[in-house]
C-alpha cells in the first residue's frame, strides 16, 4: 500500500483521486488531506477515509472547522 498526502482534496482532481482510492485495487491509502476553504467537505472526506491529519489554508474556514473535527483529528 502507498500513502498518499492529498492536497486539493476538495477540488476536481482531488475528488477524482479519492474515486480511486473508493474503488479500490489502487494500492492508496489517504494519510492526509488539504483543501483552501471548503472545510464541510473536507471534514466529511476525513471521516470516510479515516484520515486524521488535516490542513486548511483560510484561516475563517479553519477557524470554522476546528469545533467540528472528529475525535482524534489534527487540523
Amino acid at each position: 500500500m502507498t500513502s498518499i498526502l492529498l492536497l486539493g482534496s476538495t477540488g476536481s482532481i482531488g475528488t477524482q483521486t479519492l474515486d480511486l482510492v473508493r474503488e479500490g485495487g489502487s494500492g492508496l491509502t489517504v494519510s492526509g488531506l488539504a483543501a483552501r476553504a471548503s472545510w464541510e467537505d473536507l471534514l466529511d472526506q476525513a471521516r470516510e477515509f479515516s484520515v486524521t491529519h488535516l490542513a486548511l489554508t483560510d484561516p475563517e474556514a479553519a477557524a470554522l472547522a476546528r469545533p467540528r473535527l472528529p475525535a482524534g483529528t489534527h487540523l
